[in-house]
């Protein structure tokens, strides 16, 4: 079509308003904006990284998969070297219970009260994927997801 558009004036206004804004930092229309992990601060970002270091630890193996899995992730996040370092000491210590993994799980969450059950989601989210990098998710992998997923979400938490 020549000289036509496949947008009317209303929704390229709308188009044009929304990239303005995103190049110029206006402030969210909603006060409960999602913020991805990769602009959360560096102290989150480790202690989420290091759970899921954690869950690749607790079925007391820690496959190849698994380290590609987190250092993707530690990538993805755009974490420091100085941070990478931490979680590698992490995963150095070569074991981990469930129960650390909640700990470490709940420790996130309540780095960001402004978004708790988002985290929440967007944790146990990950340590689901990163039990399934090796294609057997083991019965402590279940029971760190399910006891993390319980201690967030209570009666919520999917059985």
């Amino acid at each position: 079509m020549r000289g036509g558009s496949t947008f009317d004036s209303s929704e390229v206004r709308h188009l044009w308003n929304k990239a303005r804004a995103a190049l110029t930092r206006d402030p969210p229309e909603a006060p409960e904006k999602t913020l991805t992990l990769e602009v959360r601060p560096e102290e989150v970002k480790v202690l989420y990284a290091k759970a899921l270091a954690l869950q690749s630890l607790v079925d007391g193996w820690l496959d190849p998969r698994e380290i590609e899995y987190l250092y993707v992730f530690m990538s993805r996040v755009s974490m420091s070297s100085d941070s990478r370092e931490e979680v590698r000491q992490t995963l150095a210590t070569r074991e981990a219970s469930p129960e650390d993994v909640v700990r470490l799980v709940e420790e996130v969450i309540s780095a960001v009260p402004d978004n708790q059950e988002e985290i929440a989601v967007s944790i146990i989210k990950d340590m689901v994927h990163l039990s399934r990098t090796d294609n057997a998710v083991l019965p402590q992998e279940k029971a760190a997801v399910e006891a993390a997923a319980e201690a967030h979400f209570g009666e919520r938490a999917p059985k």
